[in-house]
């Protein structure tokens, strides 16, 4: 046997003994942040869901997620507020139950019970269409406050076939047009129409003439 097949199968061996076929699929815990909420004109109070990333080493996510502690931070240290941009002025948030303010979570993998939610009624914060608004939460313990950033739509204003006009679907194949005036930040739309129609029976009546 040559110098270099020996080398090349002690290497072999030596790769064979030493891999591992283990994988670390949990990285150090870290806070994160999960923030939703949508802020309407058409609103009478404004809601938004604050929520955290969990993490337990060897643990079951589907058991951690029913946990309220594991997915909600604790109101007593965090801030969550609303800011102005144009003044630089703050709104504080409170936090409520959705499933007492008529907003009931789906069953699903995380705990429905409380359902947290930060609130603040509209006339509080008196929104104007096309401002900045931005959300920031502070979480103490020395962290960065988690901020996001977005601009105030306009209401939508229907400008042709609005709702309550006459709808003629006659004849049947046509194309219907609808029209909407946004303001300049809208870009993507979701249409959602309710047609309530009445069907009607035609009665054919036959004259004839008797001699």
């Amino acid at each position: 046997m040559s110098i270099r097949i020996a080398l090349a199968v002690g290497l072999l061996s030596w790769f064979s003994y030493s891999c591992s076929t283990d994988i670390t699929l949990e990285a150090d815990w870290r806070d994160i942040p999960v923030v939703y909420g949508i802020l309407s004109l058409e609103d009478t109070a404004h809601y938004i869901r604050v929520e955290k990333a969990f993490l337990e080493p060897g643990g079951n996510a589907l058991e951690i997620a029913q946990n309220p502690d594991s997915i909600y931070y604790d109101d007593d240290r965090i801030s969550v507020e609303l800011e102005r941009v144009s003044n630089g002025e703050r709104f504080r948030l409170q936090r409520v139950d959705g499933n007492l303010e008529g907003y009931p979570r789906e069953e699903g993998p995380f705990a429905n019970a409380p359902n947290y939610l930060y609130k603040i009624r509209s006339d509080a914060i008196n929104l104007q269409a096309g401002e900045e608004i931005r959300f920031v939460l502070n979480r103490g313990d020395d962290l960065e406050p988690a901020t996001a950033t977005t601009a105030v739509l306009d209401s939508v204003e229907m400008a042709r076939n609005r709702p309550g006009e006459p709808l003629n679907l006659l004849p049947y194949e046509r194309n219907v047009t609808w029209l909407w005036r946004v303001g300049d930040n809208a870009a993507l739309f979701g249409v959602r129409m309710v047609i309530c129609y009445m069907e009607q029976a035609t009665r054919q009546c036959e004259f004839m003439d008797k001699k």
